[in-house]
């Protein structure tokens, strides 16, 4: 298996699906950005 810096993202999305990698992705798919997104219902905080 390569290292996960070099993997694609898909690749590193299915590992994840399939439970085998759980932990932080930092660092994994180098060369492209990593983002988090969080929608919120209005008043729910």
């Amino acid at each position: 298996m390569n290292s996960l810096a070099e993997m694609t993202p898909s690749q590193v999305r299915k590992m994840i699906r399939r439970n085998e990698l759980v932990r932080p992705t930092a660092g994994m798919a180098s060369g492209y950005t990593q983002a988090n997104l969080a929608i919120l219902k209005k008043g729910c905080f």
